[in-house]
């Protein structure tokens, strides 16, 4: 009776400093999570309108969190018949911190990908801008015109451009604005010209002409770059695979070779080193192959 009564106060004992250690755990990490959910969601929020994307900015949060668990979890038990557990927890929190990281890195991708399909369609736009500033309109008209045929992103801006403007903003900083949405060089080329021959005077239709002409030279030279650099961008992807497609057909070939390597501290030593190595590598090819314009 004395016995199961110790193993009652023992329990509730247990029990009370569980609950209050985690209480204490969530008041300590609310703050800087609050921050950090705060900050966050207003990054969020403005990469989001810059792409015209309408989808509430917490549920890229909420998917940061879903995918770190899942890749976490399922990286968990793949791993789960390794002799080491150190190695089955470094790679399960690795997985969840790139799971974590992976919403970001997608929203980057897609802000990319939205800039250089803008950039090519502002080539065209800054000739039919030029055919009709010659045909007798005016620059809002013919901006107009423009977007009115134009296709997303190029006619989405400017819309907005030219939606700011009938409400009072003044196109300049109607203009300035969509130079902060947009991280293009050859937009802030056009707007700074544009700004510049509004004020000081001048034919924006011959400027539009030798703008246009600039920049199809200035993509057709990046085009020239990325078809002699892709030979070594190739090299770099293929060696860098090469390791991973081997420890694939080696573990098919002989099993066994591949478990004895996987369950010894030395061929965990080496993993990382591999890994150490591809990393470097990749970001000197990266670095060789990277060249402005």
């Amino acid at each position: 009776m004395n016995f199961a009564f110790y193993q009652l106060v023992i329990g509730i004992a247990i029990f009370i400093s569980v609950t209050t250690f985690i209480i204490f755990i969530i008041k300590v990490l609310k703050t800087p999570y609050g921050k950090y959910e705060e900050r966050y969601l207003e990054n969020a929020t403005g990469q989001l309108d810059q792409m015209f994307i309408f989808l509430p900015p917490e549920t890229i949060l909420y998917l940061k969190f879903i995918a770190a668990v899942f890749l976490g979890l399922s990286f968990f038990f793949l791993f789960s018949n390794i002799k080491f557990n150190i190695v089955q927890y470094t790679v399960s929190i690795g997985m969840a911190i790139f799971g974590f990281l992976l919403p970001d890195l997608i929203l980057k991708h897609m802000q990319k990908v939205r800039i250089e399909k803008f950039d090519i369609q502002l080539v065209e736009a800054l000739q039919a801008l030029t055919n009709a500033l010659k045909a007798g309109f005016s620059f809002p008209q013919a901006l107009e015109q423009v977007v009115k045929d134009g296709k997303p992103p190029f006619s989405q801006e400017f819309a907005l451009v030219l939606k700011e403007n009938k409400l009072g903003i003044s196109l300049e900083k109607a203009l300035g604005s969509l130079t902060k949405r947009v991280d293009s060089e050859d937009l802030y080329l056009v707007v700074s010209s544009i700004v510049l021959t509004r004020e000081l005077g001048g034919n924006l239709a011959n400027i539009f002409e030798r703008l246009a002409h600039t920049i199809r030279e200035r993509m057709k030279l990046q085009g020239k770059i990325q078809a002699l650099t892709s030979q070594g961008k190739m090299q770099g992807w293929v060696v860098g695979l090469m390791p991973l497609v081997l420890g694939l057909i080696m573990s098919v070939i002989s099993p066994s070779m591949i478990d004895a390597f996987f369950n010894s501290i030395v061929g965990w030593i080496l993993v990382g080193l591999m890994i150490a190595l591809e990393i470097t590598g990749g970001l000197v090819i990266k670095k060789i192959v990277t060249i402005d314009v």
